[in-house]
């Protein structure tokens, strides 16, 4: 499977962490929390890519207007 886009929506003023992001999208698409610390990506809106993480959590809240997680194409995840 080369890509994979899924369609949900996820409202971020209900978060206050990295850490409750993780375990939302773990819970969202069957993943692990840790498997998502460093392949969670997201587009803000001047349109640059860049990690969570890469600024506090309540700038991110303020600019990110789409998230992608990275799987690698060898995942047991990608098998279930």
């Amino acid at each position: 499977m080369e890509s994979e886009n899924v369609g949900r929506t996820l409202d971020l003023s209900v978060l206050g962490s990295y850490e409750e992001l993780y375990g939302k999208l773990a819970n969202m698409f069957g993943i692990e929390s840790s498997e998502m610390l460093s392949s969670v990506l997201y587009r803000d809106a001047a349109g640059s890519v860049k990690h969570t993480g890469d600024e506090p959590f309540s700038e991110f809240m303020k600019t990110a207007r789409r998230l992608t997680i990275l799987m690698d194409s060898s995942s047991d995840n990608l098998e279930r």
